[in-house]
């Protein structure tokens, strides 16, 4: 069914807007005054509120915006819900005869400036990383902002599979997902699903992909993306890779050790790098780690850390190393029950190899070198952690040492 974006009773044009604060993209290096204990739920996030006054990143934004494409609520003809989520929804929308994604903020009784400011500093960031030179991001076409009836949408290029997430899960006839289309998915393009799940040289493509895409953002900006996951990488019917969601990227401080940045952390725990579980702080290698969990992902075909719940994957994460041997290799001293390293001082992280075997998978050196890859990218230490330049090269010797 398709219906046009609803603009209520005021003006069909896009209001203006103002911001009182958005400032994530300058003030992301600020040592927050106050760290206050992570609380839980099925994400992590700090206590820790900002103030939202006026600052001078308000009218930086406001100058970026001009730039943008902008389109009245009116244009917007939503096709489809795509996903949904606590702080917006995604639908396959048309404007002007064009198939476009939409992402539409939530209405809320409160927080409304808040949101916003989210909102925009999301779109701003999107145009700055594609001018910077990052080809792979997902496209950004334009937004809608309409204040008087609470319509924000950002408009990006529509990838027509879907995310990786759904791709990997589709299979699961009992998957609980807030993303909608998974019938769609298995119908449509069920010949391409059996490709990635059976075909090692097109799961490290992919892999490969996905490097490249975060490779060009740590390589041409300051940007850490801190919300790397299979829900926000689109893959399209050629295999091609989007990047997504790019709400919580951040700047790093280069003027600190291994550019480790204190921030308010806010992400799924799942793909959070272990200097953000127990120090809230970040940097460009923090991907790299969230990029670990996503290849595991590709390889079980499963969901990260299986037989655990957030809670205990917490519990594991923050666990205090005693010291640091010099042989990580996780395949040793595993516990059987729920295939997680239970040494007292290596890091917790998953056994893929025992993950695979209960699975009853064939598995050959070339995915053991694909094994070798992912645990050279969740070094515990973000100086012993693969750069993104060095796992683009890792993955394309392996496609390489294939043929």
């Amino acid at each position: 069914m398709r219906k046009r974006s609803s603009s209520g009773g005021g003006s069909s044009s896009p209001q203006s807007f103002t911001f009182c604060g958005g400032g994530d993209i300058e003030s992301s290096c600020k040592t927050p005054s106050i760290l206050k204990p992570l609380e839980i739920k099925t994400k992590i996030k700090s206590s820790l509120s900002y103030n939202y006054s006026p600052s001078p990143t308000s009218d930086e934004l406001s100058k970026d915006m001009i730039n943008i494409k902008q389109f009245s609520p009116d244009d917007i003809i939503i096709i489809d819900k795509i996903a949904s989520g606590g702080f917006a929804e995604v639908f396959k929308i048309q404007i002007h005869s064009t198939i476009y994604a939409g992402k539409r903020m939530l209405k809320s009784r409160s927080q409304i400036q808040r949101n916003v400011d989210k909102f925009a500093n999301e779109l701003v960031k999107m145009n700055r990383i594609f001018q910077l030179g990052c080809s792979r991001v997902l496209k950004l076409v334009g937004y809608c902002f309409d204040k008087e009836n609470q319509n924000y949408w950002i408009v990006t290029e529509f990838i027509n599979v879907g995310d990786l997430y759904s791709i990997i899960h589709c299979k699961e006839q009992t998957l609980k997902s807030h993303h909608y289309g998974l019938e769609r998915i298995r119908n449509e393009y069920s010949k391409l699903i059996e490709l990635i799940h059976n075909d090692m040289n097109v799961k490290i493509k992919l892999a490969l992909d996905i490097a490249k895409c975060i490779d060009e953002l740590h390589s041409l900006t300051r940007y850490a993306h801190l919300d790397v996951k299979s829900l926000n990488i689109l893959v399209d019917e050629n295999l091609q890779i989007r990047v997504g969601d790019w709400c919580d990227a951040k700047l790093v401080d280069e003027s600190r050790e291994h550019y480790l940045t204190p921030f308010q952390p806010h992400g799924t725990i799942y793909w959070m790098a272990p200097e953000i579980v127990k120090q809230n702080v970040f940097c460009q290698k923090s991907d790299i780690y969230a990029l670990s969990i996503v290849f595991t992902e590709l390889l079980i075909l499963g969901k990260p850390y299986p037989g655990l719940n957030v809670l205990d994957v917490k519990e594991k994460l923050e666990r205090p190393i005693i010291s640091n041997p010099a042989n990580n290799n996780n395949t040793d001293n595993t516990n059987s029950d729920n295939q997680i390293n239970n040494t007292d001082n290596i890091p917790y992280r998953m056994n893929i190899i025992e993950i695979l075997e209960q699975k009853g998978c064939d598995i050959t050196n070339q995915c053991r070198n694909f094994i070798s890859l992912i645990e050279d990218m969740w070094k515990e230490d973000v100086s012993e952690r693969l750069s993104s330049k060095q796992v683009v090269e890792r993955l394309s010797n392996l496609l390489e040492s294939d043929e």
